[in-house]
């Protein structure tokens, strides 16, 4: 993508690339930041842990934006069977949860369980 080209760039729990951000928006132009809220799949994590913690929640702004805001958004969704496995499989808890955790949600059909998002918005000086 060349340098200054686009109006919007969109990072949903993804790796920060603040730099190559920076080059190709244009002057103006729009960024935001998609980040698990301190409660992002709380339900999940009550099943998984003995002791659940919240996601950090942090403004951090970043050189050469002006942060225009934080905005929280969620959704009750409620995985059944193949579904919420798929969802422990795409969270980085299927990689660090005690055996025990995950024999916990393997026993259940299905979590009713809210997704809470933080959407950082950005624009780029």
């Amino acid at each position: 993508v060349a340098d200054e080209a686009v109006d919007l760039v969109l990072n949903v729990f993804s790796p920060l690339a603040i730099e190559e951000f920076r080059r190709v928006l244009k002057k103006g132009g729009y960024y935001m930041y998609v980040v698990p809220a301190a409660k992002h799949l709380w339900e999940l994590k009550e099943v998984l842990y003995d002791r659940p913690y919240r996601n950090p929640e942090e403004a951090i702004p970043y050189e050469g934006f002006d942060y225009l805001d934080i905005v929280k958004a969620g959704k009750t969704i409620i995985p059944r069977g193949q579904d919420l496995a798929d969802l422990f499989r795409m969270t980085p808890y299927y990689w660090k949860t005690p055996k025990e955790g995950g024999a916990r949600l393997s026993d259940l059909e299905e979590l009713t369980v809210r997704a809470n998002f933080c959407v950082h918005v950005f624009r780029r000086r």
